[in-house]
């Protein structure tokens, strides 16, 4: 059986204080700001950036913000410089000391054009889809899909 984690979190911080370096990794969409409709909609509160940047400058601290949004996205959107990216899943990683790395080959990115554009096509008059193309992966977007 699994433990939880708040049943462990006394533990959890004794290690904290102790640990050396920490490689905090945090999620973007609906751990840093809410859940939204849409993608575009949602932006990292002021307090949430603070937060982020004082752990950025903490010397014990290596951050990364990991997300299924592009790369180029998601670092837009938090805009800290020396902070660990990655986008897409993991498809795309961004190190602060050597840039960017893509894990995704040339040719993928054609074929997931074709099938963006066969989604679009199909979800075309279904209310409440969009797809998006994240350049590296294309995701389909159903949330304001109305089922009743």
């Amino acid at each position: 059986m699994l433990d939880c984690l708040f049943d462990r979190i006394k533990k959890i911080l004794e290690r904290f204080i102790v640990a050396e370096r920490l490689f905090l990794f945090l999620d973007f969409d609906g751990t840093l700001t809410p859940i939204v409709s849409r993608p575009e909609e949602a932006h990292l509160s002021e307090e949430m950036k603070s937060l982020l940047r004082d752990l950025e400058r903490n010397g014990r601290v290596l951050l990364a913000i990991v997300s299924g949004r592009s790369l180029k996205d998601i670092r837009g959107r938090v805009g800290l410089r020396g902070i660990y990216y990655v986008g897409n899943h993991g498809l795309e990683i961004f190190e602060p000391k050597h840039g960017m790395e893509s894990l995704v080959h040339k040719k993928m990115i054609e074929a997931l054009g074709e099938i963006r554009d066969g989604l679009n096509h199909q979800f075309q008059d279904r209310e409440g889809v969009f797809v998006e193309d994240k350049g590296y992966a294309v995701a389909v977007h159903y949330r304001n899909v109305d089922l009743f």
